[in-house]
C-alpha cells in the first residue's frame, strides 16, 4: 500500500493483515466525517468476530451522539456495509465472507 496517498491515518495505527480496501474505505470516510477517527481496535489474531481476525473490520472510539452521527454519516458515504453501534465505538467492516448491509447495536465490553 502507497501510505502517502492515505490523508488522515498512519500505518502504525493499524496492525501487521489489515486489508488495503479496508484502509482507503477509512480514510474516504474520515473525510467524509469531518471527526477525528481514533481508531480502538484493528487487527486481532485472536478476535471472536471473524473481520477482526482478517484484517476486515476497525472499531472507531465514540462516546457522544454528534460524533457518533458524523461518523456514521462517513462511515455509509464511503460505502461500508458492515456497521456496529456501541455504546463507546463504531463497528466499521467489510469482510467479503459475511453477509452485507446490515446494521447491529451492541454494548461494550
Amino acid at each position: 500500500m502507497d501510505w502517502a496517498e492515505i490523508r488522515h491515518f498512519s500505518p502504525e495505527e493499524f496492525g501487521d493483515g489489515i486489508d488495503e480496501m479496508l484502509v482507503r474505505q477509512l480514510d474516504n470516510a474520515r473525510g467524509y466525517a469531518q471527526v477525528p477517527f481514533i481508531l480502538t481496535s484493528t487487527v486481532r489474531p485472536d478476535a471472536k468476530k471473524p473481520e477482526h481476525r482478517t484484517g476486515h473490520a476497525v472499531d472507531i472510539r465514540c462516546h457522544d451522539s454528534r460524533s457518533r452521527f458524523r461518523i456514521l454519516y462517513g462511515l455509509v458515504m464511503a460505502g461500508f456495509d458492515r456497521i456496529g453501534i456501541y455504546d463507546r465505538h463504531v463497528h466499521a467492516g467489510i469482510s467479503p465472507d459475511l453477509d452485507p448491509e446490515i446494521v447491529w447495536l451492541g454494548e461494550s465490553k
